[in-house]
């Protein structure tokens, strides 16, 4: 049996295999639910934060869903590198005009795919604002 109390918000537990041990306990201890794996399931992008919390005879926990900050930093750090990679041949395009030689890419087509890129990356950035807000 796991028994436990909460410090400062954290759980502090441990597995006791004996009785004589248990009532040995001071009175903070007291039995530990045991977490329910499935309340751990969500959508992708998301995490379920578990909360312990004292329930009077016992430590329960809830399980609060929040966006997944980690792969929202990740996806934007994924953008940017795509951006920063495609840079030579917005370099290469500006090589090309002040030479007057046919452009080595479309750059319309360039244009609109670097734009989409930095609109995926505001909006994650924006995302994540809100997310830390709540």
């Amino acid at each position: 049996m796991e028994y436990g109390y909460i410090e400062n918000g954290y759980l502090r537990s441990r597995r006791i295999e004996s009785e004589a041990v248990v009532s040995s306990l001071s009175q903070e201890w007291k039995p530990v639910d045991k977490i329910d794996e499935q309340k751990l399931q969500c959508e992708e992008g998301y995490i379920v934060k578990i909360v312990p919390y004292d329930a009077g005879d016992h430590i329960s926990f809830r399980y609060e869903k929040k966006q997944d900050l980690q792969q929202i930093r990740q996806n934007i750090e994924n953008l940017k590198n795509e951006l920063k990679d495609g840079d030579y041949k917005v370099i290469k395009c500006y090589e090309a005009s002040l030479t007057k030689q046919e452009m080595p890419y479309n750059i319309q087509e360039l244009h609109s795919q670097r734009q989409l890129l930095r609109q995926k990356i505001n909006e994650l950035e924006e995302k994540m604002t809100d997310a830390q807000r709540h």
